[in-house]
């Protein structure tokens, strides 16, 4: 089958499901944000923005795709219409819990332990390094702890594409790392647990934070001034009212002066530093 088609095929196969999440939360006044929709809706914004959707578009203005293809997603206000409706009804719906999510007195916050980026690639691989390796007994240990308590655990895992180094990160940093699938894109030996969550992460910082209902934050992982920094960042933005923290024992980074330049900065920015 034609390369296009498929991709057609695929997006519209996207669209159909978000399309379905939002008409069934607006019939049940319920917004769920399951993995799959997220991602949809990321692949969808990434397609629309692309040379690809244009060049798509204008096969279709031009008659080169069949008749009996489904092609809503080729209507320029598609995409755009119901992942901004979809989004819009999810922050209505939540907004009064948010807000009166921290007001409860006497309220048990849930504890969560972001691991930022223990890939092989990170530890010992392509951009390993002495200090990386270093940290991984005690990035070992604070899993159990969270692990003993029942707590939350989430993994993120830095991802490119077989594409990364005609990317803008690939230009600044010429070192071919955690491609999707591959030895160096997977967690470090060791340190996977049951009922871990996982979020491949596409950049620096993960931006989807705010679906997961953070309310006792601490990071650790790899890197430091790079990874690390930009997602406790991003959380504090997001959540001004929790406590966020990170253990410098559980990371490293490029540099031992880049790293400990990092936590100042996130000390700066009233980010707990864990010494």
């Amino acid at each position: 089958m034609d390369k296009r088609i498929m991709r057609i095929k695929e997006m519209e196969e996207r669209l159909d499901r978000v399309t379905a999440q939002v008409k069934e939360a607006m019939s049940s006044g319920k917004a769920e944000h399951p993995d799959a929709i997220k991602e949809d809706i990321r692949l969808l914004d990434e397609y629309y923005r692309s040379e690809s959707w244009r060049s798509d578009f204008e096969a279709d203005e031009a008659g080169e795709l069949p008749g009996d293809l489904k092609r809503g997603v080729l209507s320029e206000d598609a995409i755009y219409n119901v992942i901004g409706g979809y989004e819009e009804l999810l922050k209505d719906l939540r907004k009064e819990s948010e807000e009166n999510k921290y007001k409860t007195e006497g309220k048990m916050s849930k504890k969560t332990l972001i691991v930022i980026d223990m890939q092989n690639d990170f530890v010992d691989q392509a951009l390993g390094t002495k200090e990386a390796v270093a940290i991984v007994d005690n990035v070992k240990k604070k899993i159990a702890e969270y692990a003993s308590r029942g707590d939350e655990i989430i993994f993120t895992q830095d991802t490119h594409a077989e594409n990364y180094l005609d990317t803008n990160e690939g230009k600044h940093l010429p070192v071919v790392h955690c491609i999707e699938g591959s030895e160096g894109w997977k967690i470090y030996d060791g340190l996977e647990v049951k009922d871990a969550k996982y979020i491949k992460k596409y950049s620096f910082g993960f931006t989807g934070w705010k679906d997961y209902d953070l309310q006792d934050v601490e990071l650790v992982g790899l890197c430091t001034d790079i990874c690390v920094v930009s997602n406790a960042l991003i959380i504090k933005a997001l959540y001004p009212e929790i406590p966020v923290k990170v253990d410098a024992s559980c990371c490293a980074g490029v540099t031992p002066e880049s790293h400990n330049a990092a936590l100042e900065t996130m000390k700066m920015c009233q980010i707990e530093i864990i010494q």
